[in-house]
């Protein structure tokens, strides 16, 4: 993995090359070095950053090191649900609130515009966080069709169109 890149799995495979016949090292594992001196080594991450050191040593015993840094952000799974406005409600109010809640990693979208997604603890749940999300809209006269979005960091997409009706 490059410096500085994020990643979804705790099985990390860290890859590069070296001169032939170089003894490399990543973290507490040992690499396997081809005639070519290609290197790869699967290691284990933590939930963070987490600072990989990569050390080659020559047949000489010359040293060159190496640390990058690559953080593991959880997966969540992917869920939406709006909140509000209800879905076939006739609404007065010209401007009105849309909210709900959505995967903690998730993007969140209303008729096209991002929304930020802000992440709270809930104990009570299998992950121990869950995002929510609101937001103001203006709508027009008669039947309006609001789209929300939710897209994780995999590139999975939810929607949830909701109908209302504004008679002022």
């Amino acid at each position: 993995p490059k410096d500085h890149s994020t990643v979804s799995s705790k099985i990390l495979v860290v890859h590069g090359q070296t001169e032939p016949e170089a003894f490399v090292q990543v973290g507490d594992t040992s690499a396997t070095v081809d005639d070519d001196g290609m290197f790869r080594a699967g290691i284990i991450i933590s939930l963070g950053d987490n600072i990989i050191e990569i050390t080659a040593t020559d047949r000489d015993g010359t040293q060159f090191s190496q640390a990058i840094t690559v953080t593991l952000q959880p997966q969540f799974p992917l869920f939406l649900s709006v909140t509000e406005p209800l879905n076939s409600t006739i609404i007065v109010d010209r401007v009105i609130p849309v909210s709900g809640l959505a995967s903690p990693d998730a993007m969140v979208t209303i008729n096209g515009k991002d929304v930020p997604v802000r992440t709270i603890s809930l104990p009570d749940i299998p992950s121990g966080k869950i995002g929510v999300f609101t937001t103001i809209i203006s709508l027009e006269l008669g039947p309006v069709i609001i789209q929300v979005s939710a897209t994780n960091p995999s590139g999975q997409i939810l929607h949830s169109d909701i109908t209302v009706t504004y008679r002022p």
